[in-house]
């Protein structure tokens, strides 16, 4: 699904922010998340976000060891990174997911939040989610317009 998301965040209207909200469920997920933060923090994210994903669902590859590697690819010392992981900022932002995730309610992935209020699991097809997704919130920007 991170392929297809990638490819449909730049069709989005300017006025619409897409954050991404990492799955802190715990476990094995949880080093991802650290990763994630810590790439946000270190400013690679945006370089490194689509690599760590497949890494992580395509390679089956979860140490601390095989995010540093991958970080590694571009530029980034992994031994730095894993401590960064290990910051207590980064992990109070870990702390700021898992407690976000279960006020929305989020029990799978992917989910996309529209507008803080509506929570839409992937129960369809990737195209036709994506699709619902836009009509929730072309409805959300009508509304806003509207009420200004």
């Amino acid at each position: 699904f991170q392929p297809l998301v990638t490819a449909w965040l730049p069709k989005l209207p300017a006025d619409v922010k897409f954050s991404y909200l990492p799955a802190a469920f715990g476990g094995p997920w949880d080093d991802f998340v650290l990763a994630f933060y810590a790439a946000d923090v270190m400013g690679v994210r945006a370089r490194t976000h689509d690599e760590i994903f497949k890494n992580f669902h395509e390679e089956n590859k979860y140490t601390l060891e095989d995010i540093g590697a991958v970080d590694a690819k571009f530029g980034v010392d992994p031994k730095v990174f894993v401590a960064t992981m290990q910051s207590f900022a980064v992990k109070a932002k870990l702390s700021q997911a898992r407690a976000q995730i279960t006020g929305w309610g989020v029990d799978s992935i992917p989910t996309v939040i529209v507008a803080g209020k509506y929570r839409m699991p992937k129960i369809t097809s990737e195209d036709e989610f994506l699709h619902n997704v836009a009509w929730i919130i072309a409805k959300e920007r009508a509304a806003r317009a509207k009420a200004h």
